[in-house]
């Protein structure tokens, strides 16, 4: 009886499993890949740091709340406010609030924001800060209600609302 060379079945047995585990290992990397960019993105939204900072710049406007502010907000083309730099005070307090909580940008607006994610070319929004609202976006509307959005100077992002009936 003659003899069978049975060598080249076992080589093309192991093309066969070293390509079905680089299909896995591709099909996992593909996922934790994303897994990774979304917490990398979303690292930055909700600190620690930035709740806080936001929680302090709400307490101060509840504490100096003025009804102009709230028609700033109506007058402004933007519904975004920028009230960094508004005059609250003359004390100096809130600039020094601003300054010692490292915040780069304070916005007050509406509590529902629909309009500013999908009109953002009209307002000249970065990129980034479209993600962070993107993640904001309500499907209700709530009467006397505000959000105050903040951008600390390590791009850090956090907002919280409230309702101007609460203050009266």
């Amino acid at each position: 009886m003659e003899k069978l060379n049975k060598k080249g079945f076992f080589l093309i047995e192991t093309i066969a499993i070293i390509g079905v585990v680089a299909i896995v290992l591709v099909s996992i990397y593909s996922q934790v890949s994303i897994l990774y960019n979304n917490y990398i993105r979303n690292a930055n939204y909700n600190t620690v740091e930035s709740i806080h900072a936001v929680q302090n710049v709400k307490t101060y406007i509840e504490q100096n709340y003025t009804p102009n502010l709230r028609l700033d907000l109506t007058a402004s083309p933007s519904p975004l406010l920028d009230i960094k730099n508004y005059s609250f005070d003359t004390t100096g307090y809130y600039a020094a609030l601003i300054a010692k909580l490292d915040i780069k940008e304070i916005y007050f607006t509406a509590y529902n924001i629909n309009d500013v994610i999908t009109n953002y070319a009209s307002y000249n929004i970065d990129a980034s800060f479209l993600d962070y609202l993107r993640t904001l976006k309500v499907s209700d509307s709530k009467a006397d209600t505000f959000r105050i959005i903040i951008v600390l100077n390590n791009g850090n992002y956090s907002s919280i609302y409230f309702s101007v009936a609460d203050l009266i």
